[in-house]
Order: C-alpha cells, then sequence, then structure tokens
C-alpha cells in the first residue's frame, strides 16, 4: 500500500493463495517488527476474525463473504 509519494503506508500480509490464511506467526513477525499498519489480506473469515483483530490492524474481505466460499463467485447475500 503506498501513498502519492510512493512512501509505503502498510503491509498486506496474505496466505499463499487466494483465501488461505496468513501464517499467523508471519503476521505476529512483521507487526512487531513495523512501525506502520499490517493488513491481513486473504483468508479471513468469521471463525478467525476475532483471534487475528488481535494481532493486525485491518484485513481484506473477500472470499469468505463470496457464494461457497471461492472468490470468483458473486457475493453470498447470506
Amino acid at each position: 500500500i503506498y501513498d502519492l509519494n510512493g512512501i509505503c503506508d502498510g503491509i498486506i500480509i496474505s496466505g499463499k493463495l487466494t483465501g488461505m490464511q496468513a501464517e499467523k506467526k508471519d503476521i505476529i513477525l512483521a507487526k512487531k517488527k513495523s512501525k506502520i499498519p499490517i493488513i491481513i489480506g486473504s483468508g479471513v473469515t468469521e471463525d478467525n476474525i476475532e483471534d487475528l483483530y488481535e494481532i493486525s490492524d485491518g484485513f481484506i474481505i473477500g472470499s469468505c463473504i463470496k457464494k461457497n466460499g471461492i472468490a470468483d463467485n458473486i457475493v453470498d447475500e447470506k
């Protein structure tokens, strides 16, 4: 994530593939070493968001709100 001057405003930590949760140890290490926001970019679900909330500054939500949890599907209205 960059601002208009090319300065990094945050770091996105993602899993190996779309929808896969990032390694918790990687998130914790990034948060410990960084002075800028740590954003979790994949694998956030209603089952793990509370736990991840404590170790990050934000989330990118995608697959978990799509029909059958598949990124290419439409948003599940439920």
